[in-house]
């Protein structure tokens, strides 16, 4: 459902990143910049395909435009609800917007069912308005929150072409995802237009990725977040605001909304849109997921090159595939033929095919289906 990594050396000079899988709504994170050119900048998305996207160093009109050279981390992400394989519910999506938040705010409900306040960063995805422009946030809670635009602080009161803005919101914490290790959070109400350190906990044993977005909005200047000293265990984060209505910077303090994660590479997780839970009478059958094929070619992932899923709970934690197709459609399992056999399925799905780990743990059932072969074409291991 996406990849992360990094852009170094980034300039004015717009630049395409060419992605390594093909997306159909995918989602693009590219902030904060580094700090080694101090004018006021910002990052620009344009260009968003499936699977590439162009990024360049927008400054203000005040300044000269001419930016040096900045590293920043990237997050692409397919629109969505998804569920990681440690549980954590992220949820990623676009809105539009042509107002700036001197006009008002936009508001996003979320879909997913947040239990508590998730972390929430937002950046704008096209490139429609060519004046200086970035967003803020406020008020995040488990249901939604607001978004909007600003541009430099001489404009801040006009207005700006309708632009795409896209959001992610994830459950706070730490864990690992597809393998890399993260941590998602907020530093709190305390950033300025000083320096500030946020410490990672634990750290991590290579220097992480680090996205992140102004969550509060404290201050009514026009605002965004450059980032230093990056490193295994901490980052430094400032509030920058410009020049272009005045000299002064100075910002009250803000809460930033982060996510660090450590290395780079293919993002996985469980789409939640495309499950529901499965209702034999009542009540519901435990850690069931139904899973309905679409009038296109499918792949249902029972496990990927780490683990299988729906391993833990016996015969009560399975994926149940509906109106599966052995002509188009494909069973994603871990390992290889060998590990598996199938057999009858429990009785609340009768005439229906069981996936079996050789340990009688079952993970998948593909009803209706009675004459499947694990050494057809349908059936892949990895």
């Amino acid at each position: 459902m996406g990849e992360t990594g990094t852009i170094s050396n980034l300039t004015h000079t717009a630049r395409t990143i060419n992605l390594s899988r093909n997306y159909v709504n995918p989602v693009v994170f590219a902030q904060p910049l580094s700090y080694n050119g101090a004018a006021t900048a910002t990052v620009r998305l344009d260009n968003i395909t499936n699977n590439s996207f162009t990024v360049s160093v927008q400054e203000p009109n005040n300044e000269d435009g001419i930016h040096a050279a900045e590293n920043l981390s990237f997050m692409v992400l397919e629109a969505g609800t998804w569920e990681l394989a440690d549980g954590t519910l992220l949820e990623v999506g676009t809105t539009q917007s042509s107002q700036l938040v001197a006009q008002g705010w936009e508001t996003v409900n979320f879909d997913a069912d947040f239990d508590h306040n998730p972390v929430v960063m937002s950046q704008i995805q096209t490139f429609n308005g060519t004046d200086f422009v970035r967003t803020r946030q406020d008020n995040i809670t488990q249901n939604g929150f607001l978004v909007g635009m600003e541009e430099e602080e001489a404009n801040q009161n006009s207005g700006h072409t309708n632009e795409t803005i896209g959001y992610m919101a994830i459950s706070g914490g730490s864990g690992n995802w597809s393998g890399l290790n993260y941590t998602a959070g907020y530093t709190g109400d305390r950033i300025t237009d000083a320096w500030g350190t946020v410490n990672f906990g634990a750290g991590f044993t290579q220097t992480p990725q680090i996205l992140a977005s102004l969550a509060s909005y404290d201050g009514a200047d026009p605002a965004g977040i450059r980032r230093r000293s990056l490193n295994n265990n901490q980052v430094q984060f400032k509030v920058e605001e410009d020049t272009s209505a005045d000299a002064e910077m100075a910002h009250t303090t803000e809460n930033i909304s982060f996510l660090a994660i450590e290395g780079s590479g293919i993002l996985e997780a469980i789409n939640v849109d495309s499950l529901a839970p499965f209702v034999q009478n009542s009540p519901v059958v435990a850690g069931v997921q139904t899973i309905n094929a679409t009038s296109s070619a499918d792949t249902f992932i029972l496990g990927d090159a780490t683990e299988p899923y729906y391993d833990n709970m016996g015969i009560q934690d399975y994926a149940l595939i509906l109106n599966f197709d052995s002509s188009e459609d494909v069973i994603q399992l871990h390992g290889n033929a060998s590990d598996y056999q199938l057999g009858a399925a429990p009785s609340e799905v009768p005439q229906s095919t069981g996936i079996f780990l050789n340990n009688n743990e079952l993970v998948g059932v593909v009803a209706g289906v009675s004459d499947l072969a694990l050494d057809a074409d349908y059936f892949s291991f990895v």
